[in-house]
């Protein structure tokens, strides 16, 4: 049991949930009632979106193991569970019924909703992460941004179908704090995904390399690939930057103590470490930080909520 819950990557995926329910209940709900509507999805719809997006991405962890078997032997072969606790066949048939139970809980969903888009998006979704695998994490960038952006996608999704019948104003929108909250979550962890995944592609240098792989790192060399992710963190860092000032403009003080304190400092440490950084220990510890950052900046969420000054 202990192999399978780390082929199908079990932290990540109640990760995830917990970020779609502090999305729907801190951010959404706010902006939905804000508005002077009502959410259209009830306990048991959301809890359907939630689980076939779980099992969507568990789906994808199976896949992609299976297919890096070979680097993952050079990479990392102490993380390994396919072919040595899991056979291959197991983890291809994960992939393919884990798919299956997503789509039939899309499939119902749909059929209670009447938006049947959510689960052509949700094939779309099974069909990148397949690919992604196959071909595009091996090769200069793509991948990388295929996966930030469904990682960025996961707040847009909690929010498209409560509100995606309702009527509101493009120009309502925009005016509401919420919706720009949502839209800052979304680019923040865009941009921290595809962070994190440039790192970790530093991390698995020799075995992409071994194996004719075309990443960032063997394409442009570790150095400049290095100073992309500072870039990246410096985007980060400014947007960071603006939403703290706009809740301590708010008197939101706790919240913006929170940004300082969890994310933005942790941040700079991570620029400061990645930096200097000069041994293959030291990039997998600045993975492990990247993804801590993301858990704060899920949780950062009901801070918000919690702490804020809006009244209805």
């Amino acid at each position: 049991m202990a192999s399978f819950l780390k082929l199908i990557r079990f932290q990540n995926l109640l990760i995830i949930a917990i970020t779609l329910y502090l999305i729907r209940f801190c951010v959404v709900h706010p902006l939905i009632k804000s508005l002077g509507l009502m959410p259209q999805m009830n306990e048991f719809h959301f809890l359907l979106l939630s689980l076939s997006t779980i099992f969507i991405a568990a789906a994808g962890y199976a896949i992609n193991d299976y297919f890096d078997v070979k680097i993952d032997r050079i990479n990392k072969p102490e993380k390994m569970v396919v072919d040595i606790t899991i056979k291959r066949r197991i983890a291809i048939l994960t992939h393919l019924i884990f798919n299956a139970i997503a789509f039939i809980m899309a499939f119902i969903l749909c059929l209670e909703i009447k938006i049947y888009s959510l689960i052509i998006l949700h094939l779309l979704t099974a069909i990148l992460l397949l690919i992604y695998s196959v071909k595009y994490k091996r090769e200069f960038i793509t991948g990388n941004i295929i996966i930030a952006f469904l990682v960025g996608l996961i707040p847009v999704l909690a929010s498209y179908y409560e509100v995606n019948s309702t009527q509101i104003s493009f120009s309502d929108l925009i005016q509401n704090r919420y919706f720009f909250f949502l839209m800052g979550y979304c680019v923040f962890a865009f941009l921290t995904t595809l962070s994190r995944e440039i790192i970790k592609d530093i991390e698995d240098f020799d075995g992409d390399i071994a194996y004719g792989c075309n990443t960032m790192p063997i394409k442009l060399g570790i150095k400049k690939t290095k100073s992309f992710v500072l870039f990246i963190s410096s985007l980060i860092l400014l947007i960071l930057s603006a939403m703290q000032y706009n809740e301590y403009k708010s008197e939101n003080h706790i919240a913006s103590v929170y940004l300082l304190l969890f994310i933005t400092l942790p941040l700079i440490f991570i620029v400061y470490k990645l930096y200097h950084s000069e041994s293959k220990s030291d990039i997998s510890f600045i993975s492990k930080l990247f993804k801590t950052l993301m858990i704060f900046g899920v949780l950062s969420t009901a801070v918000i909520y919690f702490f804020t000054n809006i009244s209805y």
